[in-house]
């Protein structure tokens, strides 16, 4: 990740560091630029900074910080994408952070599917897709997290995960009166074939709640449920 060479500057970053951690972030930044006004293009030392800039509520200069990041790094390490994407959600620019969540997602072949970021980057995409009134890209890609996380050994903050997507999912599900009451005359299998595949719940919406895309979905998810 670092490309620093200068003993010097590499010696104020790692103090940058150490004084964040101890949530000293504003001698952190100071640290930060004597080490960038030493060696300009090490894309780490940016990266810190700019997590300490958001940390201080400083978004604009934060996000100028991860952007000199990723064009100094050539796009080569996403967790740059990832926290430009979380600071441009708390500066209120969905736009920017649902296209970076998606940066992130699409571009870092080093984290496998079962990795919490992955996971989180998801459903943090999902939240800001809801508010933008996408419903069911929400619901994909919290239906995505929950589905992982079944796949693999769960760690706590992984079942902290699935418990929030779990919530939004079923909030979501059961948000309107008359969706409520027609997943009340559902069977067990009907009402695990909605959940757990959301473009038949989408056709089942969409379709005043026929019977038939049910035995449909049934057929898709072929011998899980049985009878």
């Amino acid at each position: 990740m670092s490309n620093a060479s200068n003993p010097l500057a590499i010696n104020y970053k790692n103090l940058g560091v150490a004084k964040h951690k101890k949530g000293k972030y504003k001698d952190a930044c100071e640290d930060y630029l004597r080490s960038i006004e030493i060696e300009p293009n090490d894309s780490e030392t940016h990266y810190f900074m700019g997590l300490s800039l958001s940390a201080l509520e400083k978004y604009s200069e934060a996000i100028d910080r991860f952007n000199n990041a990723i064009k100094i790094d050539g796009g080569k390490n996403t967790i740059y994408y990832f926290n430009l994407a979380l600071t441009k959600f708390k500066s209120k620019d969905l736009e920017g952070a649902q296209e970076n969540y998606s940066k992130f997602i699409e571009n870092d072949l080093k984290l496998s599917e079962s990795n919490h970021l992955y996971l989180r980057a998801f459903f943090e995409r999902g939240n800001i897709r809801r508010m933008k009134d996408d419903k069911i890209g929400a619901i994909l890609d919290w239906s995505y997290v929950i589905e992982h996380i079944k796949r693999f050994d769960a760690n706590e903050k992984d079942i902290h995960l699935y418990n929030q997507a779990s919530d939004k999912l079923a909030k979501e599900r059961i948000s309107d009166l008359k969706t409520h009451e027609e997943l009340s005359k559902l069977s067990t299998i009907d009402k695990l074939n909605l959940f757990e595949n959301p473009d038949i719940y989408k056709e089942w919406m969409e379709s005043d709640y026929m019977p038939e895309v049910l035995k449909k979905g049934f057929k898709r998810n072929g011998q899980r449920f049985k009878n």
